[in-house]
């Protein structure tokens, strides 16, 4: 899917974590990304 998005044109970030697919993995990751993907000075929501 990767290649797919960046053929397109999009900027793409992929990041592997080795803990599976769970809640924990998403909320320790979910600040990180949503910071990426909305960025500016309203980072600090997240926290």
């Amino acid at each position: 899917m990767v290649p797919l998005l960046q053929a397109a044109g999009l900027d793409v970030r992929y990041v592997e974590a080795r803990d599976g697919h769970n809640w924990e993995n998403w909320r320790d990751r979910l600040r990180k990304g949503l910071s990426w993907l909305f960025p500016g000075p309203l980072w600090m929501v997240y926290e």
